[in-house]
């Protein structure tokens, strides 16, 4: 998506830079989880250290984009509400600076979120509630009378697919999903295709 809006001109427009800003923090976040995921897998290692669990909930985060999708309802607005307006309120300096200050709330946003996440107080409570959780499910599983019931019981490595397909898939389908029935990116998309495959052919003829 951040090569199509670069490549046509007809593109290059602050609603679809806004969006080319969106699919860059999708790749970063995507990025964020599978690198640790690839480092964990070649290493063996399945531990994380308290300094990179803080790093790793920081840039989930500061990458997640809601503050982004937040000035793209804004610019939405404009566009409906002041048609004529909008070249004008909507300039390349507004949409930096949208871009920019979107970055800065969600870095700062972030920090919060971290800082309150790692506090002692709240380490405390949830590991006791996730403890105790597990505790009655482990006492659930040794009641059963049968094996056979108790094969039922689904261990949570079963369930790495439904995790990949969430924290990867998901995120990088998202640009798609955004702009699937936009006639604008419809149209690019079909241009870049043709051009494609006219320069393969002309290629090959030569």
């Amino acid at each position: 998506m951040i090569l199509l809006i670069h490549r046509e001109s007809q593109l290059h427009t602050p609603m679809y830079f806004l969006l080319s800003y969106l699919s860059f923090m999708d790749i970063l976040h995507i990025s964020n989880t599978v690198s640790k995921v690839i480092t964990d897998f070649l290493s063996g290692n399945r531990t994380i250290s308290f300094a990179g669990c803080g790093l790793h909930i920081f840039l989930s985060f500061t990458l997640l984009g809601c503050e982004c999708l937040a000035a793209m309802s804004y610019d939405l607005y404009v566009a409906i509400c002041h048609p004529l307006r909008y070249p004008i309120l909507r300039n390349d300096y507004v949409s930096i600076l949208m871009a920019g200050k979107s970055w800065h709330i969600g870095t700062v946003s972030s920090i919060v979120h971290t800082a309150y996440t790692l506090g002692i107080i709240f380490l405390l409570v949830y590991l006791s509630l996730i403890f105790s959780s597990h505790v009655q499910i482990c006492l659930t599983v040794f009641q059963m009378k049968s094996s056979e019931t108790r094969k039922k019981y689904h261990i949570p490595g079963q369930y790495k697919f439904l995790a990949i397909f969430r924290t990867i898939l998901t995120p990088s389908f998202n640009p798609i999903i955004y702009n699937i029935r936009n006639k604008d990116v419809l149209e690019a998309m079909k241009n870049m295709i043709k051009s494609n495959f006219l320069h393969k052919n002309s290629r090959e003829n030569a």
